[in-house]
């Protein structure tokens, strides 16, 4: 990661927290899309929960995944959450098991 990608991430990170959450996505979606996990889990969050758009269980179980693939423990745990509860995805108790060991 460059430095402008990392303050881009501190940016992001920091609005997130503020609960600033458009400007969060500003900064951190272009992140996501270039494969950063951190990004990639934040972007997720926003999208199951609506924070600063529309919520989408179907964007948020994308973004969760590929943050996951990256062993991403926050993102696992969030994605075997969804093939638990079927949210974004059919419900699959044994990729839940997988994702939460």
């Amino acid at each position: 990661m460059n430095e402008t990608e990392e303050i881009d991430l501190a940016s992001g990170l920091a609005a997130f927290e503020s609960k600033h959450f458009s400007s969060a996505m500003q900064y951190l979606s272009p992140l996501a899309r270039a494969g950063n996990a951190e990004a990639q889990y934040r972007v997720a969050i926003m999208f199951q929960n609506g924070l600063g758009l529309v919520a989408n269980e179907a964007q948020a179980f994308a973004w969760l995944q590929r943050a996951a693939e990256q062993n991403h423990g926050l993102a696992q745990h969030g994605l075997g959450c969804c093939y638990l509860a079927g949210q974004g995805t059919d419900n699959d108790d044994e990729a839940a098991v997988y994702w939460f060991q």
